[in-house]
């Protein structure tokens, strides 16, 4: 319907039915003089959807009274549009918002879970740990244990070489028979006394003792240890001097070393060993060389496994377990040298270690090692009694203070200690001997504890024993005992002995 044609007509006859439906009560509204607006849709020749804000506005006449409405129209289409992708995106969001919530859930409940198994994880890890610390202090402890079982029956031994040192008929070829006998159980209590040192290093209880020192003296000491046992084998041993300072602990590094050439003189039946050293930049290799059977190149890195040997024909006829070189690599490790073998077999292999070098002002001077038979002082009129629960011990020390002089009694527990003592006319000793470890439940502290009160008076006391631990020799300490390590050096003994008997007459 045209425009000017609807002028003046009612709106039912120009709104369609439905239409003016919707429309009626806006109307009546604006009749009565109430502005209104509302949105409805727009009639449009396409099948596209527009939509109009309509505002009716009364016409009121000049005295007050509504003469109609005029009818205002405006475009909303791209408003609706935009109002209805908002409500679309904000339906989605949320629905997005639901499933990324849903996906967090299901993400941090997979996390919690992961947490757990972590925690579970280190709980066993710290576990692991803990066993792995308890099981290398039960190792130290049983080392320990097993060390002082070993060193009794060898102490016993040097015991008694130094016992028959002190006799003065011998011939020279005799002499050097015990100078030998004597050397040879000192090395096997060395070895025992390094497994329980390695023991250490691997608890972590024993750290290396870093110094700066010169070759020379290592390598002259070393040559005079080893020249006799290639002797024995008709080998040649030669060392090249070497005065460079380096950086290490002295008696580890010495310890490698004995193991490289002790291998070496095993595995060589004749030809010739040589010790010597090699500049590598601001380093030192020192290189033992033998012209052995040597060791196929694929089983290079089997000789440092522990209790490992070579299937080598040639190989059967060396004895051992197989320690040494598995020793020393654990060794090298805890002093991080670095170590390498290169061989060629029938022919020879070489071992090597590489060694920071040092500085010569901060040079630590080796101590000179003591060779022969130290002819001890004159102990004579000084009593000593000594109680060990191994008779060869008695035996062996006893005989061994009677060859400086001593008077002396041995007992093999507390209790026939304190027997020697019951009579009233028996004076107590001037010094008295006792190992630690007497027996299962005994121990060589209550042995003196009994002893001072049956004599009501204490005694200077040497208190003997293979057990390095902290807490024994605080124990001793306490006690007001002097503490001496297996294995026993006579000179020691006889200088320990010395110093408490004759502060004790001093006082």
């Amino acid at each position: 319907m045209e425009r000017d044609m609807m002028i003046g007509m009612p709106a039912h006859k120009v709104l369609p039915a439905d239409e003016y439906t919707k429309r009626k009560d806006f109307i009546q509204e604006a009749l009565n003089g109430k502005r209104q607006k509302f949105e409805t849709y727009l009639p449009s020749q396409s099948d596209a959807k527009r939509f109009a804000e309509v505002t009716y506005i009364p016409h009121i006449g000049e005295y007050g009274d509504i003469l109609g409405y005029f009818t205002l129209y405006q475009d909303i289409t791209e408003r609706r549009q935009a109002e209805i992708a908002l409500q679309i995106t904000n339906e989605t969001l949320e629905q997005r918002v639901k499933e990324r919530t849903h996906a967090l859930s299901v993400v941090n409940k997979e996390l919690r879970k992961e947490n757990t198994i972590r925690a579970l994880m280190e709980d066993e890890l710290r576990q692991a740990k803990s066993d792995a610390e308890a099981a290398n202090l039960g190792k130290t402890r049983f080392l320990a244990a097993a060390s002082h079982d070993l060193l009794q029956p060898l102490n016993a031994a040097r015991l008694f070489t130094s016992a028959l040192a002190q006799q003065s008929h011998y011939t020279p070829s005799t002499t050097q028979l015990v100078d030998n006998l004597d050397g040879s159980l000192k090395a096997a209590e060395e070895l025992i006394t390094t497994l329980l040192d390695i023991s250490k290093l691997d608890a972590g209880a024993l750290q290396p003792a870093i110094t700066h020192f010169s070759l020379n003296s290592l390598f002259s000491n070393l040559s005079a240890e080893f020249t006799a046992l290639t002797q024995e084998k008709s080998l040649s041993f030669h060392y090249v001097h070497c005065h460079q300072v380096i950086v290490s602990d002295q008696k580890l590094l010495r310890r490698i070393l004995q193991n490289f050439l002790s291998n070496a003189v095993r595995y060589t039946q004749n030809g010739k060993i040589l010790l010597g050293c090699r500049r590598d930049n601001q380093k030192l290799r020192i290189e033992v060389w033998d012209t052995g059977v040597g060791i196929p190149q694929e089983k290079l890195r089997e000789v440092f496994e522990e209790f490992k040997r070579i299937n080598n024909p040639k190989h059967s006829k060396v004895q051992g377990l197989g320690l040494g070189l598995a020793i020393t690599d654990r060794i090298a490790k805890m002093l991080k040298h670095k170590i390498n073998v290169r061989s060629w077999p029938g022919r020879g292999t070489v071992f090597s270690i590489t060694v920071p070098l040092g500085d010569p002002a901060k040079e630590v001077q080796s101590k000179p090692e003591q060779r022969g038979w130290i002819r001890s002082k004159s102990l004579n009129g000084t009593t000593a009694l000594i109680v060990d629960n191994e008779p060869k011990i008695l035996e062996g020390m006893s005989a061994l203070l009677q060859g400086w002089g001593c008077q002396t009694c041995t007992a093999v527990s507390i209790e026939t200690a304190t027997a020697l003592y019951l009579n009233e006319d028996s004076a107590p000793p001037d010094i008295v001997l006792v190992d630690y470890h007497l027996n299962e439940s005994d121990t060589g502290i209550m042995a003196l504890a009994a002893l001072y009160e049956a004599w009501n008076t204490k005694v200077p006391a040497l208190v003997i024993t293979a057990d390095r631990t902290d807490e024994v020799k605080k124990e001793i300490a306490d006690f007001g005992a002097q503490l001496l390590t297996k294995p026993i050096k006579p000179a020691a003994l006889r200088a320990m002995i010395n110093k408490l008997t004759s502060a004790n007459r001093l006082t």
